[in-house]
């Protein structure tokens, strides 16, 4: 009797360290002063040096990362920790230790992120983080103005102009991967989507009041051209060739209007 409750004992303190080390490694993201732990996409547990985000963050105050994230620190005096790290995150500030437990994806995204630029300097960072910063707003203006343009292609009845505003947002939306590492998609989405939903908008109201036909007749002439070299220019960036003929009637298209 005596010895079973020795082993169970036993037992109950091995599970306990384990657990304990588990929860340890999944509770705190504190590695050490300067290093920041995370799991990548393929489950490996990496660490991210710190120390050129501490002194961008020293300089900068804050750093600007992707979906509205920033990161701040809340000590500018202290040393670079991953402790001393937080967020400001849908309007809220957050210590990342309590991100890591609340949002565990969004956490890994972060570290991958701040791994892939902490081995630059501060110029190199600076440059890499406003690069990246713009990117993030064209992809957002991108997935916007497709947002917009779908609850536009719901309100038009011409089936002519919802045909090619169906293939638009599909553009739209295959696309927009490209805009990562591509300059010419990026001022496409940049330059011509949101003059896209403006043009849509008046061409919807002008449709729904229906007491100028003239003006109808010739805001439906100009959309079908701008969406039909919108597509053009999508067209012809899949097969790798240039699409300024297309953008530069599109100007000229919107500039008539």
């Amino acid at each position: 009797m005596i010895l079973l409750f020795l082993v169970l004992c036993t037992i109950f303190i091995v599970l306990a360290i384990n657990g304990k080390g588990n929860i340890s490694y999944r509770q705190s993201v504190l590695v050490k002063d300067g290093v920041l732990r995370y799991e990548d996409e393929n489950h490996k547990k990496k660490d991210v040096d710190l120390t050129n985000i501490d002194n961008y963050l020293n300089e900068y105050k804050s750093m600007k990362l992707f979906d509205g994230i920033t990161l701040t620190k809340h000590d500018y005096n202290k040393k670079s920790s991953a402790s001393n790290l937080e967020i400001d995150y849908e309007g809220k500030k957050m210590a990342l230790k309590y991100l890591y437990k609340n949002n565990y994806d969004l956490y890994n995204r972060l570290c991958a992120f701040l791994d892939d630029i902490s081995d630059k300097d501060m110029v190199s960072l600076e440059f890499r983080l406003n690069s990246y910063i713009k990117q993030d707003e064209i992809r957002t203006s991108g997935k916007n103005a497709a947002l917009d343009l779908r609850n536009l292609y719901n309100q038009i009845k011409d089936e002519e102009i919802r045909k090619q505003l169906n293939e638009v947002i599909d553009n739209i939306k295959n696309n927009e991967s490209q805009i990562d590492s591509d300059d010419r998609y990026r001022r496409l989405y940049e330059n011509y989507l949101t003059l896209l939903v403006d043009i849509c908008k008046n061409y919807a109201l002008l449709e729904k009041l229906n007491n100028d036909p003239a003006s109808l007749s010739k805001t439906k002439k100009s959309l079908l051209e701008t969406l039909a070299l919108i597509n053009a220019a999508f067209g012809k960036l899949e097969y790798n060739e240039e699409p300024e003929a297309e953008t530069t009637t599109v100007e000229e298209v919107l500039n008539r209007n």
